[in-house]
């Protein structure tokens, strides 16, 4: 085989990959077969969501923990027969755990295990040694590795598509479409696997000690990563020293430029690390004083990060800041103190993802307990929970709080949790606790919005979401479909001062206005198609007045052509109730239309 096919298809290193690493590849495979299966149909994914999604997480978590067990066999210098034992029994742990979850707890489980597994791969031959200099050049192998193969599949995936797409046109045949998912299913499961695997069954001893920097790192650490990170901690404790003048507390989103920047950071040093007595000035101050830099960072993210906690109680994204908090508060006093070994800087946070991910003090479990919690001290403040039990809502109740009653009441229904709280719905109704609409009926309160905003001088904001948001149902017939269209009212009502108009790019002149409630499609060719928006808002919000989540459609046949609008999301102020019934101002929308005409 020419030396060129050989770098192509490295069949030598696929061999090795699968001897080397049986019980990943087989994961692998098996992935790919059910991605087959569900691409063509075979299987119907919306009557067994839960099933697929189990076998799914599954097959990806058990690929990442069988290549660790062999990396930890191979440093410690176990025989198959020890890391089979260690590989199946945590495997069959790993499965018990699955496939008591499902819904969104699965993809909770999923992310930070699979993440917390994959970084766990460059320590595992090093889970009992110390030896820097050979972890790091290990690692870099890995990662390396890593982009390459999903580089290689890409490419495989991409060649081979626009290949059968010529073939397609050259020869005007009919190729099914699912062949293009069958491609890439298999060069991203399959062929990505195999040349990551070969790279890493390939990469030599665990031993290897050559911690020399190539010059296109050194480039990136000295010229890139690091001024950078001096740029941003220059501007954050510029920032500090502002709110502390000013006496003002931290704003929410600190939380995450401050986990950014640190996540680059331990990063850059990781990277940089061979440069840390033989780089430049700025490489080697900023190995020496990184991780003292962070300690008020850190402790500043903490307070904001309380703030929102004490505010809203605990959910799965703030539980992922308070990990990346503690990660890098943890890193930030131990290299201060003292100096851990380099395999701690990942090998921590893998461990904190995979404690996230399962048992009592997962996010989900605990972000359930926080809702629950706060549910109850609302509950209580007001007087709905009596010896246990759910009652009416005084007349007392804030919009804001009926608001969060509801949010958390969604979130728990969102984690098949609501049957926790079913204790507290009266005997008759705890037959079906996981409807939202029971706790609320027994309640007495009106399911809430997360998009609605308090009435304000009689008004209030309602916010509708369409359940089609950016897709379009059916397009039968239809001859243009426009691209998405923002409408902004500078005024209450768009009125015939200030009429928003857009001009569509087409063979036909065409354009949409709206002014006064009604939005209209123009043409020179055809006539005027109009639709009555704040009527047909009206009657949405009247027939259906607690989802946001609803089919926004409108159709309308004139005598030439015929216009459909899909609405994406629009905002529209209600105002003070009239004899008829509410009236609406439109706010801002976004929609898309389809269109058929003569041609």
């Amino acid at each position: 085989m020419p030396t060129f096919l050989k770098r192509l298809i490295p069949i030598d290193a696929f061999k090795a990959a699968v001897w080397t690493f049986p019980a990943p590849i087989s994961c692998s495979v098996y992935l790919f077969g059910i991605m087959v299966l569900l691409i063509h149909d075979v299987i119907d994914f919306d009557n067994q969501v839960d099933l697929i999604g189990q076998q799914i997480v599954l097959s990806a978590c058990g690929f990442m923990w069988f290549v660790i067990a062999r990396l930890i066999a191979t440093g410690q210098g176990w025989n198959r027969a020890k890391e089979y034992t260690l590989g199946f029994s945590v495997f069959a742990v790993l499965a018990v755990l699955v496939f008591t979850r499902s819904g969104d707890e699965l993809i909770w489980l999923l992310v930070p295990m699979f993440i917390g597994l994959l970084l766990s791969v460059s320590s595992a031959p090093y889970l009992t040694l110390r030896d820097d200099a050979a972890l790091w050049g290990y690692s870099l192998q890995v990662y390396q590795g890593t982009i390459f193969a999903l580089l290689a599949a890409t490419i495989w995936g991409g060649g081979v598509s626009v290949s059968i797409r010529t073939i397609e046109y050259l020869f005007e045949t009919d190729i099914p479409s699912e062949i293009y998912g069958d491609i890439w299913s298999f060069c991203l499961l399959v062929l990505a696997p195999l040349y990551a695997l070969g790279y890493l069954s390939g990469s030599g001893s665990f031993t290897d000690t050559d911690d020399n920097i190539a010059p296109h790192q050194n480039f990136i650490v000295q010229r890139v990563l690091v001024p950078l990170v001096f740029i941003y901690v220059t501007i954050l404790y510029a920032y500090f020293i502002k709110i502390a003048l000013v006496q003002a507390l931290p704003r929410g989103q600190l939380s995450y430029l401050v986990t950014g920047f640190g996540c680059v950071g331990v990063l850059t040093y990781f990277l940089g690390w061979p440069l840390r007595q033989q780089g430049g000035l700025f490489v080697r101050l900023f190995q020496r004083y990184f991780f003292p830099a962070l300690i008020i960072p850190i402790a500043v993210q903490a307070l904001a990060l309380y703030q929102r906690v004490d505010q809203y109680g605990v959910t799965e994204s703030r539980y992922f800041v308070a990990v990346s908090a503690l990660w890098l508060g943890g890193l930030a006093v131990a290299y201060t103190l003292f100096k851990p070994a380099l395999k701690n800087l990942f090998l921590s946070l893998a461990l904190l993802l995979i404690v996230a991910s399962v048992g009592p003090l997962s996010a989900t479990n605990l972000s359930v307990y926080s809702q629950i919690g706060r549910l109850e001290m609302l509950l209580k403040q007001y007087g709905m929970l009596e010896d246990g039990q759910l009652v009416q809502a005084p007349d007392t109740l804030r919009f804001e709080h009926q608001k969060s009653m509801s949010s958390i009441l969604r979130y728990l229904r969102k984690r098949g949790r609501l049957d926790e709280i079913g204790t507290w719905l009266p005997e008759s109704e705890r037959e079906d606790p996981a409807r939202v609409q029971t706790f609320a009926d027994t309640m007495g309160i009106e399911l809430i919005s997360e998009y609605e905003m308090q009435a304000v001088d009689g008004a209030r904001v309602i916010n509708l979401h369409s359940s089609a948001a950016n897709t379009v149902r059916d397009v039968a017939g239809f001859q243009k479909i426009t691209p998405l269209v923002s409408v902004y009212c500078r005024d209450a009502h768009c009125v015939e001062k200030h009429p928003w108009t857009h001009r569509f790019e087409s063979e036909t002149p065409l354009s949409a206005r709206y002014q006064n409630g009604l939005l209209r499609f123009e043409s020179p060719a055809f006539e005027t198609v109009s639709f009555d928006l704040l009527a047909f808002v009206a009657s949405e919000v009247i027939r259906n007045p607690n989802h946001s989540k609803r089919e926004l459609v409108l159709e309308q046949q004139g005598e030439d052509w015929k216009v459909r609008v899909v609405i994406d999301r629009m905002s529209v102020r209600e105002e003070a109730t009239s004899p008829t019934g509410p009236r609406f101002s439109l706010i801002s929308m976004t929609f898309q239309a389809m269109l058929v005409y003569p041609q």
